[in-house]
């Protein structure tokens, strides 16, 4: 019988195990999604010895909204996620421009490589100062 392969990553926030007083671990699905939304989230050249990793969405979210702005971030997402995150592949990807909200709601489905229940998960994009 094979063995489930199990997916695992530093907690970034950086918080300590109750009971252990251990650096946390994300684990699977919780350790995807957080790679997935760091991905995202990193500019290029932000990570150093890694020039190439991240997105350009900091730059698209002062572009004007529109939907041809939603057509680039999609695009940049479903590259990004492509190149550096192996462990999934996606099924559906939606970027909603929310003129009241001044940001982009996204929503992206997604399989876990070797698993059979698609995972969802929307955050919501907004330009910083």
């Amino acid at each position: 019988m094979p063995v489930a392969k199990t997916w695992s990553d530093l907690d970034l926030e950086f918080t300590a195990h109750p009971n252990m007083g251990t650096l946390g671990i994300k684990r699977n699905e919780q350790a995807i999604v957080r790679s997935i939304r760091h991905l995202i989230l990193t500019n290029r050249f932000e990570r150093p010895f890694r020039p190439d990793l991240g997105c350009h969405i900091r730059a698209r979210l002062f572009d004007p909204i529109s939907f041809a702005t939603s057509l680039r971030i999609k695009e940049d997402i479903i590259t990004t996620i492509a190149n550096y995150e192996p462990r999934v592949r996606i099924s559906g990807i939606t970027v909603e421009a929310k003129d009241k909200e001044n940001g982009y709601l996204v929503g992206l489905s997604f399989y876990i490589i070797n698993e059979e229940v698609e995972r969802k998960v929307t955050f919501f994009l907004e330009r910083n100062r």
